[in-house]
């Protein structure tokens, strides 16, 4: 059932079993693993089923420190959460998130990463994987690369104690926006609320457990939501500003005995390692595991790991090189001359002149051989310049091992990482002075990238640049940005660790199943529990965790006295 909560009368309280916080993966996986039980189920989602503006401004913030991407923009506030952002692409084909497993030495506690370390190893979430595949609709549960290898598709001959092959699978564009959605929707026992923005947590008078949740609608309305238990789905940066919010009884915010609310934020990074010069034309022919492909169906990208035995060896944080093949003529900025060529055209037709035109004529003049060669080949249909053509890149990276003729189109691969960040009590969310339309404190996200992320990064180049000579396949050139690794981008979207799991209450600040450590009915579930991310997308994780924790609820559901025993809850409406 589908309800807009604007409908609803000013302070109503609504009753239910399991209350939910967000309605993206995370949220709507939980939902899911409960449709068809015997008891309810509340979703309160912030947005509604279409992008609203208004709403989107209530994840504005601030940031500090280094450049990262400010809140709002790598935030989705609908039904379907920040999923409606994903923009993986085959061709002109945008397809869902890359999907890949933590390995297990993520899980693991590293002497060289303060604060690193799951309360429990990969073998624990292996099962939930499992499942978490199906529900993504993935291919078969199988990241290694040797599961991929066909015809001219095999491993590079790497020393298999340092490196080794692995794959990104991807899923279907709308599988939490559409079919998912649907089921939820559609399952009797679950109620999912729109345009309901959760602004208080109520506690009960000790303190130990919570009563209900007080929701405010843009347009003035206000209602409360009873219930057994009670999940923040909303995300790392969300999920830690309303626990942070809700300090009438605990004043430094709930769960935050110990200063540990909104720390340790992570974020995965993009960094450009440099060029690779093939020994050997033929390599681009030999390569086509590192393209992304169809495969019976799944649609896979394959990727260069360290092992984690080489990882600890070295003392490393986890990295991950992918291949994009370059033309000759290929440099990072021509591309940004072709799209400075076209917006001022644009504009010209407007009879404007573009914003910061300055700027793009610099552009147009440092690439204009680029420039000229793309003109020349549209204009010709592709006659002259036949083999210079769009470079894959991280977006789009695919279906180049299938052209003719690599040896004239490519010249040498351009090597881009995925890096793990280490985790730090000083990055953090925090709530600033300013309020939004609600009257919530905003945040403020304070990230640095640290030495220790940049000197294990610069390690890893090294070492990934020895074994490509060792192994005869080409010459890597590291090539640095004002002496330091080459940051494209900052942030994935992935803002994990700010609800670290851990079962020590003084460092985490929920249990291995996700539990509030200070409050007996309330769980946060997502990235924001991760205490460590390796480098690998997060999604696929948070299904799992969500499944794992939709067991643990199953169970525990009914062990909770009914609502109205429940002390301070008044009596209300029935959800569902």
């Amino acid at each position: 059932m589908l309800i807009d909560a604007r409908t609803l009368g000013s302070e109503e309280v609504m009753e239910t079993d399991v209350c939910i916080v967000g309605g993206g993966p995370a949220g709507i996986t939980l939902a899911r693993e409960m449709a068809g039980q015997d008891f309810r189920v509340c979703i309160l989602e912030s947005g509604g089923t279409e992008p609203d503006e208004e709403t989107q401004a209530l994840a504005e913030g601030a940031t500090s420190g280094d450049c990262i991407q400010e809140p709002h923009t790598s935030r989705a506030r609908l039904l379907g959460g920040s999923s409606h952002l994903w923009n993986s692409a085959v061709g002109k084909d945008r397809v869902g998130f890359r999907s890949g497993i933590l390995a297990a030495g993520d899980f693991e506690k590293k002497d060289w990463v303060p604060h690193s370390g799951w309360p429990f190893g990969k073998e624990e979430l292996d099962p939930y994987y499992e499942r978490a595949q199906t529900i993504c609709q993935l291919g078969p549960y199988r990241y290694d690369g040797a599961g991929w290898e066909a015809e001219g598709a095999a491993r590079l001959p790497f020393d298999e104690d340092v490196l080794t092959t692995s794959v990104w699978q991807f899923s279907g564009q709308n599988v939490f926006t559409d079919e998912h959605r649907e089921t939820v929707l559609d399952a009797a026992n679950i109620t999912t609320y729109i345009f309901a923005n959760v602004v208080e947590i109520e506690t009960s008078e000790d303190g130990g457990s919570v009563n209900r949740f007080r929701v405010a609608c843009l347009d003035g309305k206000n209602f409360w939501v009873a219930a057994k238990i009670f999940v923040l789905a909303a995300g790392g940066i969300e999920n830690a500003r309303l626990l942070l919010v809700s300090d009438k009884k605990h004043k430094a915010g709930i769960g935050n005995e110990n200063d540990l609310v909104g720390r340790y934020f992570m974020e995965h990074q993009v960094v450009r390692t440099g060029t690779l010069f093939p020994t050997s034309p033929k390599l681009f022919d030999r390569t086509a595991l590192y393209d992304q492909r169809d495969v019976n169906g799944a649609l896979v990208l394959g990727k260069i790991d360290f092992t984690d035995s080489f990882l600890q060896r070295e003392k490393l944080l986890n990295v991950s090189a992918m291949l994009l093949p370059k033309h000759k003529w290929h440099h990072r900025v021509r591309q940004d001359s072709a799209d400075s060529l076209a917006e001022m055209v644009r504009a010209g037709r407007r009879l404007k002149v573009p914003s910061d035109v300055g700027s793009h004529l610099k552009k147009v003049a440092g690439g204009l051989d680029y420039v000229v060669a793309t003109t020349c080949r549209k204009a010709s249909r592709g006659r002259l310049f036949p083999y210079f053509v769009d470079s894959p890149n991280l977006i789009s990276p695919g279906g180049w091992s299938d052209l003719d003729n690599k040896h004239k189109r490519f010249s040498f691969f351009e090597v881009l990482l995925h890096t793990e960040q280490a985790p730090d009590p000083n990055n953090r969310v925090r709530l600033g002075d300013e309020r939004d339309a609600l009257g919530l404190r905003r945040v403020v996200l304070e990230w640095q990238w640290g030495e220790v992320n940049i000197e294990s990064i610069r390690r890893a180049q090294e070492l990934l640049a020895a074994e490509f000579a060792r192994s005869g396949l080409g010459k890597l050139r590291i090539e640095l940005k004002e002496g330091k690794p080459d940051m494209v981008i900052s942030g994935l979207h992935h803002h994990m660790g700010t609800t670290r799991i851990n079962n020590d209450p003084r460092q985490g600040v929920v249990d291995e199943h996700g539990r509030v450590h200070s409050i007996s009915n309330l769980f946060t579930v997502g990235c924001s529990a991760f205490p460590t991310g390796g480098y690998i997308n997060c999604t696929l994780t948070i299904v799992a965790l969500a499944i794992r924790m939709a067991d643990k609820l199953k169970g525990l559901i009914r062990t909770v006295p009914n609502l109205r025993s429940t002390k301070g809850v008044p009596d209300g409406k029935n959800l569902g």
